[in-house]
Parts: structure tokens; C-alpha cells; sequence
């Protein structure tokens, strides 16, 4: 399923958002370009806050839409990743949105290899799943901290 469309149409997340439901079922039936972008668009309310939804609603229709991709990562990859690589001393930036739905942010803390003196972690107050969207100055902030780690003397 797209970024916030729920596996399932009975899950409780789409109990409060009633055109998933709809969406996910039309899409159960018929998996295509078409209804994957519609269930995306339906789903927007869990993916942006609502000062964002416009603008994240704006910025997922103009997507492109693959359900082929969207198959393949549910049977190859989206319950049963795990990261083979950290960052053992690659300064990194984990950016993730205080208010995401979609992605937990609290993977990182239980992963010793995402811990450490090169990784930032920079939630991003006032943001959902697409934080640069809703807050893009603390976007800019984060990747300024990174590249300040970067610049090296001479």
C-alpha cells in the first residue's frame, strides 16, 4: 500500500478516515495505477496535518503511481525488512516528522547502530510523513547541522 494507505481496509486507522476504506477496497479489487493514486489521495489526511493537507493533497497528485512497485515491496520487503548496514562512522541524518503515522520513529532507538557521535536524529515539530513539506525551515536546520559536521578544516 502507498505511504499511509493502511494493509487492510478493517484496520482502525481507517475507521477515521471512511474514504481509505472505500479506496483500499476499490483498490483490493482492481490493483492499478488508478486506484493506487486514489487511495494515496484519500489517505493524505493521515500522511499531512491539516494546515498541510492542500498542499501535501497537491504535491501526492502529481505523482506518479506504479502498483507493480507498491506489490513487489508488500511481498519482498515491507514486513520483514531489516537494515543490513549502519552507519559505523558516516555522519547521518535520520529525519523523521513528530507527528508521522506512517513511519514510527522509535525503529531508531532500539538499533544500536543508528546511535552514536556522526548520527543526528532530528524529529521535526509540527510535521507529518512528508516533514519537508510542512515545515521546511526545520528541514533546512537539520541538513545544516549535517553539512556543518561535514565541513572539515582544510
Amino acid at each position: 500500500m502507498p505511504a499511509g494507505a493502511p494493509a487492510s481496509p478493517a484496520t482502525p486507522r481507517t475507521t477515521r478516515l471512511p474514504d481509505v476504506t472505500t479506496a483500499a477496497e476499490r483498490y483490493a479489487r482492481q490493483p492499478d495505477d488508478h486506484h493506487l493514486r486514489a487511495l494515496t489521495l484519500a489517505a493524505a489526511p493521515w500522511n499531512f496535518r491539516p494546515s498541510a493537507l492542500a498542499d501535501g493533497r497537491a504535491l501526492l497528485a502529481d505523482l506518479a503511481y506504479c502498483h507493480d512497485a507498491v506489490a513487489w515491496a508488500e511481498a519482498h520487503f515491507d514486513d520483514g525488512y531489516r537494515a543490513r548496514w549502519q552507519p559505523e562512522t558516516l555522519p547521518t541524518l535520520i529525519l523523521g516528522g513528530a507527528q508521522d503515522h506512517v513511519v514510527d520513529q522509535r525503529i531508531w532507538q532500539d538499533q544500536p547502530g543508528f546511535h552514536g557521535p556522526h548520527i543526528l536524529h532530528r524529529r521535526i515539530a509540527d510535521a507529518g510523513h512528508f516533514p519537508w513539506v510542512e515545515n521546511p525551515g526545520a528541514i533546512r536546520t537539520a541538513f545544516a547541522d549535517l553539512t556543518a559536521r561535514l565541513d572539515l578544516p582544510g
